[in-house]
């Protein structure tokens, strides 16, 4: 295991217990050299993909204590606390190493209960890192207050959603653009597209979540 000093952790990989990501989209994040935090059953996909992690995080009910001693150059974090999801527990731990990104990886598409739940842990983060989510199909991200330039392609899919109320929000550059709405409650641009290679979201209040497909 890599001996990181804090100051310089820049990007978090974790590797959740959700559907298996495909072996290059996960490949591609790694090289940046990220710390690597594997959240429980998350283990047994670094042991598919030979990805040996500098933590192993949560509360151990979803692995084989033989496959985790395979691992002795990383940190076992034991979490037994069952009133907080290893996701949770994860993204604390991520957080308090200070880092400038976050990227989650399998943590959607087996129960729909623990992906619904994930997706509600993913919304509600209040940490300062720049949050990403990656499955098979596209990469989330959770956007703050503020004006935002989202990298694309001119075509490329992109949706929109907030669980909660937004103010003044504006997508400028896309195919179906909006100009200083106000919204109660959810809402979703679904399906939407870039007509150049980047687009615009700005908003005053609330949380946006972007979801680009790949």
């Amino acid at each position: 295991m890599l001996n990181i000093p804090l100051k310089n952790i820049r990007n978090i990989v974790i590797i959740a217990n959700g559907k298996e990501i495909k072996q290059e989209i996960i490949k591609n994040e790694l090289i940046d050299d990220p710390v690597i935090v594997a959240v429980d059953g998350g283990l047994l996909l670094c042991r598919k993909l030979n990805i040996i992690p500098h933590y192993i995080l949560g509360d151990f009910d979803s692995i084989p204590a033989k496959i985790i001693e395979e691992y002795n150059s990383s940190k076992l974090i034991f979490k037994p606390n069952q009133n907080f999801t290893d996701l949770q527990k994860a993204l604390e731990f991520a957080s308090s190493l200070n880092p400038r990104k976050i990227k989650i990886f399998a943590a959607t598409g087996k129960r729909t209960d623990h992906t619904f739940a994930n997706l509600l842990i993913f919304a509600d983060y209040k940490g300062k890192a720049i949050l990403q989510l990656f499955d098979n199909y596209g990469i989330m991200k959770l956007h703050l207050p503020g004006k935002h330039i989202i990298d694309g392609k001119r075509g490329q899919t992109i949706s929109f959603f907030s669980l909660k109320s937004v103010t003044k929000l504006s997508l400028l550059k896309v195919k179906h653009p909006i100009r200083d709405m106000n919204i109660t409650g959810h809402f979703f641009s679904l399906s939407n597209e870039f007509i150049s290679d980047n687009c615009l979201l700005e908003f005053e209040k609330g949380k946006i979540i972007s979801y680009i497909v790949l």
